[in-house]
């Protein structure tokens, strides 16, 4: 058996091997974290007399003792039948996979039935969390345990929500696992075996709703109370020293900010298609009956959604725009897609990458002259950059600061509300979540790239004289109906 530095380094390798380009499009820099905001909570099989009969039957047939009193598996009330009519997921089918953003390569790749996405709705049809939801399997070989990877802002209400819904006939067991910590490791696509450590046990898959976001791992104790959270989080990192993977805390936030991506609190009180999720393998249209399907259902089939998510860039009006906006605008207007509005092909199309770089460029990162160069010319333009820079970093302080969730987006000319922010950007940061109409984000009707805003908080302004660059990640649909605001089926 190989050691744990020997597996560690066998699937390091394989990972970087893994991270290459493929048509889920260029992944984000390599790195790893501990993700301290996230839960973990337990939905165990619970054996009942009839499941305990059951199990001694089935090896007393393996012992070659008779009985004639033959009693069926019973897993009609068990972890997989309890959460079935609790998600908006199908857990008795394989998740799909993630869509791809460009032709050619991945060919082989298939989404892993251990891990897939999901939400959890209220009576009403609305989002209480979102989630990723862990599938391992029983010590009763008839049933599944599962394990709920929540943002720690909705964790306890859907604790409150799992209990609230659990029948006297249902046997299952629901508890927080204190003992098991959530991670990540960016810029892989990594599906081979799982690193083994002597005090931690772990799971792996690549995050369902997109390969962009890594690859999953939660940890456990191998025996209760082993390790703390901290102590996980130090194994975690001395596994993929060695490795092209280096900590990075705080790189979750910021990249799922750069793909759009909405969780916990950000979601909640919304619908499920509101906030994507059927873009992101969270959402089944096919499977029975579950709490809060009637909206969903309604929604997909005959409604229109009129508001989606969407990552935006918020900058001064003195900056200057990158011309992926002014190209999608001009070709708009010259192809005459205005007219009809039947795409979204008029919004840059952006990568995590993509959308990085783009960050760098309106901080200022400009290149400085080399070569034979006037000595004049170079220290002007290191001034210009610098002054560039820190009027960049103030204005982000600001935003970050500021522009806190539920913050409105107004049209200064029109006065008209746009949208409202359901994500800060990040410190040192300007890419914010804003659940916008989806008329404000079409060049020639509401929006143009000389747009001016402003950011209010109830009826206190609070940024004023900004600028809004919404982009389309790369995991939307490429034929997305602005009418409808739902993919165009053909």
């Amino acid at each position: 058996m190989a050691t744990p530095t020997a597996a560690a380094a066998a699937a390091s390798a394989a990972m970087k091997q893994a991270g290459s380009s493929g048509r889920f499009g260029k992944l984000w820099s390599k790195g790893h974290e501990t993700l301290n905001k996230r839960r973990i909570i337990a939905i165990k099989n619970k054996p009942t007399k009839r499941s305990i009969a059951a199990k001694n039957q089935r090896l007393g047939d393996a012992s070659g003792k008779t009985n004639n009193n033959r009693l069926k598996k019973d897993t009609s009330s068990g972890p997989t039948a309890y959460l079935q009519g609790l998600v908006t997921s199908d857990l008795c089918s394989v998740p799909n996979s993630p869509r791809p953003c460009i032709e050619g390569g991945d060919e082989d790749y298939v989404c892993s039935d251990v891990l897939r996405s999901t939400c959890f709705l209220d009576h009403r049809g609305r989002v209480l969390t979102d989630a990723l939801l862990w599938k391992r399997q029983s010590d009763n070989d008839d049933e599944f345990d599962y394990y709920i990877d929540v943002p720690e802002s909705t964790s306890d209400e859907l604790m409150h929500h799992l209990k609230a819904h659990k029948l006297r006939r249902s046997a299952v067991d629901i508890r927080e696992v204190k003992e098991a910590s959530s991670h990540v490791i960016y810029g892989t696509r990594y599906t081979g075996p799982t690193p083994d450590h002597p005090l931690m046990e772990m799971m792996t898959a690549v995050d369902p709703r997109h390969p962009s976001l890594g690859l999953r791992i939660i940890s456990f104790d191998k025996q209760s109370g082993d390790c703390s959270p901290a102590s996980r989080s130090e194994i975690f990192s001395s596994i993929l020293s060695d490795s092209p993977f280096p900590n990075m805390p705080g790189s979750y936030e910021f990249l799922r900010r750069l793909l759009g991506i909405a969780e916990g609190d950000e979601v909640k009180g919304k619908t499920a298609l509101e906030t994507n999720q059927e873009w992101l393998n969270a959402v089944s249209f096919s499977k029975g009956c579950y709490l809060g399907q009637e909206l969903t259902a309604r929604s997909h089939f005959t409604g229109a959604i009129r508001k989606r998510i969407i990552p935006l860039f918020l900058i001064d009006r003195t900056t200057e725009i990158s011309w992926h906006w002014k190209k999608s605008e001009n070709d708009t207007f010259e192809s005459g897609e205005s007219s009809n509005f039947s795409s979204f092909s008029c919004i840059p199309r952006l990568s995590a990458p993509e959308a990085g770089a783009l960050m760098a460029l309106f901080m200022g990162h400009g290149i400085t002259p080399e070569g034979e160069v006037d000595t004049k010319v170079k220290l002007e333009a290191v001034q210009k950059r610098r002054t560039e820079l820190d009027a960049f970093t103030k204005l982000s302080e600001r935003i970050s600061n500021e522009a806190i969730p539920g913050s409105r987006i107004f049209d200064i000319e029109t006065g008209k509300t746009l949208g409202e922010i359901i994500s800060a950007p990040m410190p040192g940061t300007t890419v914010a979540l804003a659940q916008m109409r989806l008329e404000n984000i079409l060049p020639h009707t509401n929006w143009s790239n000389t747009n001016k805003i402003r950011v209010q908080s109830g009826s206190d302004v609070i940024l004023d004289n900004l600028r809004y660059l919404p982009y389309i990640p790369l995991w939307w649909p490429t034929d997305l109906d602005a009418k409808t605001g739902k993919e165009t089926i053909s």
